[in-house]
């Protein structure tokens, strides 16, 4: 196992392995908890299956709470003074910290100016210990001029709603139809729609805190609004350029898309090039 381990790129001795299998330790670490997901496809297990079997991850460092741990990990992949940290506080360190998504897909349609008018999003996450009962999403529209943002629940049913008008960002909170034990599955689906866009999006990325199984991005173009250029990219944070860029041809529907798996912790996204009648605007949504 340990060799099939390595060929992916993890390195993991025998004897911690054996640990694992015992119970004398467990995997708390990024790169152990990347062994994990690794492990689940290996032996074709369905994604988080081994790692619902895991406890809440341990403070470090003094930090009993485990506020501290959080902000750590979080900061580097959003930004320290970001909208996310600056939305949530302290609940940063805590945001779904009971769940393991397992899947992401979200389906963007633009308008004829290249505007954002629906954003579709769906998330399999698994319960990491009994009582999950919410998820909690961040999306940045780029739409600063929004009024007003509809949600409309297709899994689940929207508990909390925030916008900030100032900087086109909203906060949305789903609920689950019951309190999931430990293990259980759930499904997260909703469709969301801005009002009083101004800006043509130039970007949509999705920000993954902890290495999951899939993600999938479409993006619907209007026939009178294509973009000149469309292409993949990936961040390892907020702060870094985009790597990894690929060209992509759009399908006949004007549309492109980036499947990830086993996606790793990061930004993953699409970013695309108006002609020179259009303006692309700042990163449309973390």
């Amino acid at each position: 196992m340990c060799s099939r381990l390595a060929a992916r790129g993890i390195r993991l001795s025998p004897a911690t392995l054996s640990y694992w299998q015992h119970g004398r330790t467990v995997p708390e670490r990024y790169n152990s908890l990347r062994a994990v997901a690794e492990l689940e496809d290996i032996l074709r297990l369905p994604g988080g299956t081994l790692g619902a079997l895991l406890p809440p991850q341990r403070p470090r460092g003094g930090a009993r709470d485990g506020t501290a741990v959080g902000r750590a990990a979080r900061q580097p992949l959003f930004g320290a003074g970001s909208w996310q940290e600056r939305a949530l506080g302290t609940d940063l360190s805590r945001l779904n910290e009971n769940l393991t998504v397992v899947s992401t897909r979200e389906v963007l349609h633009l308008d004829d100016r290249g505007r954002l008018s629906q954003l579709s999003v769906s998330h399999l996450v698994r319960a990491r210990e009994n009582g999950a009962r919410r998820m909690v999403n961040l999306h940045c529209l780029d739409n600063p001029g929004a009024s007003r943002v509809h949600v409309d629940p297709v899994c689940g049913r929207t508990e909390r709603l925030h916008l900030h008008p100032e900087s086109g960002s909203v906060l949305i909170a789903t609920r689950f139809g019951r309190d999931l034990l430990r293990g259980e599955t759930a499904l997260v689906e909703y469709r969301l729609r801005p009002e009083d866009g101004v800006l043509p999006a130039g970007r949509h990325e999705h920000g993954v805190n902890s290495p999951h199984r899939a993600y999938l991005l479409q993006v619907f173009f209007h026939p009178a609004r294509v973009p000149a250029v469309c292409q993949t990219t990936f961040r390892p944070d907020a702060d870094a350029e985009p790597k990894g860029l690929r060209r992509l041809r759009l399908d006949v529907p004007h549309s492109a898309h980036l499947h990830r798996n086993r996606c790793e912790r990061g930004l993953h996204g699409l970013a695309w090039t108006w002609p020179k009648d259009l303006v692309a605007g700042r990163p449309a949504a973390a």
